[in-house]
């Protein structure tokens, strides 16, 4: 058995902001407008993947439910049977939640509360206020520049198991239970605990994930050979999908 966490955004797909090298289509939209697109090349390498009986393409997103229902093209055209949302604290299986890992992920986030609370509560006191979101008990996040936001935040959360990280102009506040690299590890153990599992992400925001695999790939920048092989962007699936089916092939 072979399984694939993968991120999306910067990873399959890419924002219309980053216009890609050769054929694309649209597996997002927002309001109305083209917002993300994927590689025609990338898409048939995974629906290849994909097809295999003893394979499993697990995308593992911090993106929420919402964002996440926007890619109903990328859904449609991989097939997949599971997706990690929310940074791994929903499980959807066959288009739906799994309501047993959901609640396991509120046992995991109950004791993180107080802090999300206080971080909350913090964020809505500044000029970043109309830009602060929540899914909570799960994790809260800010899309700003302000540089002394992180800082502050990072106070709040030293060592409380809470993680600060950012992507872009969000910084997420998130409990360490609930990383990629758990969501990795608890996939695993309920479905396929002989798996041998593969990861590819695009940030440090991937770091945990990459690293709770037995083979990954990430740019060179954030790569750390042997186990996380440096792959440049736009990641090409095929090369991706080939090593797989090498490492395998030992």
């Amino acid at each position: 058995m072979k399984i694939l966490f993968s991120d999306l955004d910067q990873t399959v797909i890419y924002s219309h902001r980053h216009p890609l090298p050769g054929e694309t289509l649209v597996m997002e939209y927002l309001n109305g407008r083209e917002q993300s697109f994927i590689l025609k090349e990338n898409l048939a390498a995974l629906q290849s993947f994909c097809a295999g009986a003893d394979r499993f393409f697990v995308p593992l997103t911090t993106r929420t439910e919402q964002q996440y229902a926007r890619l109903t093209p990328l859904q449609e055209a991989l097939g997949y049977r599971y997706a990690l949302l929310c940074n791994g604290a929903f499980l959807y299986a066959d288009g739906k939640p799994d309501a047993a890992w959901t609640a396991d992920s509120l046992d995991l986030a109950e004791p993180f509360q107080p802090v999300l609370e206080q971080v909350r509560d913090f964020l809505l006191q500044t000029e970043e206020h109309a830009h602060v979101h929540d899914v909570l008990p799960f994790l809260i996040y800010v899309s700003t520049e302000n540089e002394t936001c992180r800082p502050a935040l990072e106070r709040i959360c030293e060592g409380t198991g809470v993680d600060v990280l950012q992507s872009g102009k969000k910084i997420y506040c998130i409990p360490q239970p609930l990383s990629k690299g758990e969501a990795v590890r608890r996939f695993t153990r309920c479905f396929c605990p002989n798996a041998l599992t593969f990861g590819i992400g695009d940030s440090a925001f991937d770091l945990p994930m990459l690293r709770a695999c037995d083979h990954a790939f990430a740019p060179p920048e954030i790569a750390v050979p042997p186990q996380i092989q440096p792959l440049p962007q736009p990641f090409s699936m095929p090369e991706v999908v080939a090593a797989v089916e090498k490492e395998n092939a030992r």
